[in-house]
């Protein structure tokens, strides 16, 4: 009973099964982890940029998935699991944009869902704001 109940605690918490589903199969157990990827942004000096009016959108759809947050720490949320219907099966580029009176930042993002969880394919952890007006 042991064995059985740790084969079913390592199923849940491997993840998903991200193969297509046969006719009749039974949709995949997924883990109860929720999935929030963040960038955090710096000032042309180096500091934290805090309180800057931000902004996610795919970039196919022109869907907004984020708007209008503000962060303490300069870490500002991108995507997370509450926006799964955005990506259905494709990978699609999400635009982040951060800005205030004075700077601007911009990065992309590529993320996919694999039936349970988005996940990031790729985009960078930290980008750097500029002051507006600059190239």
């Amino acid at each position: 009973m042991l064995r059985l109940s740790l084969l079913a605690s390592l199923l849940l918490v491997a993840g998903c099964d991200t193969r297509e589903l046969l006719p009749g199969e039974p949709e995949p157990l997924c883990s109860a982890e929720f999935r929030q990827y963040v960038v955090t942004v710096l000032r042309p000096d180096g500091t934290p940029a805090k309180d800057l009016r931000t902004s996610s959108v795919v970039v196919t759809t022109g869907q907004t998935l984020l708007h209008g947050t503000a962060s303490e720490t300069g870490e500002y949320p991108v995507a997370n699991d509450s926006h799964s219907e955005a990506f259905g099966s494709e990978t699609r580029i999400v635009r982040f944009t951060a800005s205030d009176a004075d700077v601007f930042a911009m990065a992309d993002f590529v993320f996919a869902f694999d039936g349970c969880h988005i996940t990031k394919v790729s985009g960078p952890t930290q980008i750097s704001a500029r002051y507006r007006g600059n190239s």
